[in-house]
């Protein structure tokens, strides 16, 4: 058990994505409470009860749109996609329903439905717990076991696709966006280009050395100024990578990793640029 607690787990959820599941979490509380009407709200009789316990989903979706949108980005380090892991999020889970449960409890306390004191704080929070822990869970579960069986694969080493003369001869010149700061590299030599916020950093061989020069610039710009008839390709909304530097791939639950030829580092692949994969192991 504490060993799948370390192992990778996908955590690169789009902002449409983290918005329909807080609104389908707020529905899916609403719906719940007012069908099944628990914890004693069957004793109530105000004409108001349907929207009084519809507001505990609007208050669920507000907290999980403030912790799926303002959380990571005030501890990003710490939310870094490339070392989540399972137990990672099962406490980002929990975290979420704790951040839920005190937002239901001063929602009670508006509405003058509790008293904010400790007994009723616990019992809230117990509430919360019960009703999400569990479903929240088996999910992260069976999330984890999705992806692990779709994109398991022990590091395999590969052909890297020779470059034609036309790629020998090709020298990229990347300019920033303000035109001034520029690099200028043969395409054999570009390694991959990785995107964070409004700059990129480009790494690339000089002399056998890798080499890193940072351009104020977005992805989508940079890949604009490399010709289409490459073996340099985007395969993740923060990577380009130069798929004749690539040695061999792997795959965990994060998705498949592109490993470069002499270099440590490692290049993630997005699923939905998962046929690249097969490209690169048919040889392209």
């Amino acid at each position: 058990m504490f060993k799948i607690l370390s192992q990778p787990y996908p955590h690169n959820a789009t902002p449409r994505k983290s918005i329909v599941l807080s609104i389908a979490t707020g529905l899916f509380i609403a719906s719940f409470l007012n069908y099944f009407q628990p914890f004693g709200s069957a004793n109530w009789h105000d004409p108001s009860k349907p929207w009084i316990l519809s507001g505990f989903g609007l208050v669920s979706t507000f907290m999980m749109l403030f912790n799926y949108f303002v959380v990571p980005r005030i501890f990003s380090i710490s939310f870094a996609s490339e070392n989540w892991t399972v137990g990672k999020e099962m406490l980002y889970v929990a975290f979420n329903l704790f951040s839920i449960a005190c937002g239901n409890v001063a929602y009670s306390a508006a509405t003058h439905l509790t008293d904010v004191q400790v007994d009723g704080y616990v019992a809230m929070l117990i509430y919360t717990l019960v009703l999400g822990i569990f479903p929240a869970t088996m999910i992260v579960l069976i999330n984890y076991i999705y992806h692990l069986k779709k994109y398991a694969l022990a590091p395999t080493n590969i052909v890297a696709p020779s470059t034609t003369q036309t790629e020998e001869e090709l020298l990229l010149n990347l300019v920033a966006e303000n035109e001034k700061d520029k690099i200028v590299v043969s395409a054999p030599q570009l390694l991959y280009i990785e995107s964070s916020d409004n700059y990129c950093t480009v790494y690339f061989l000089e002399n056998e050395v890798l080499c890193k020069t940072i351009l104020r610039s977005s992805l989508t710009r940079l890949e604009g100024q490399i010709p289409e008839n490459t073996h340099i390709l985007r395969c993740h909304r923060s990577f380009i990578v130069n798929l004749s530097q690539v040695e061999k791939i792997s795959g965990n639950a994060q998705g498949y990793r592109l490993h470069l030829i002499n270099q440590n580092g490692q290049v993630p692949v997005a699923r939905k640029y998962a046929y690249l994969v097969e490209q690169i192991r048919t040889g392209l």
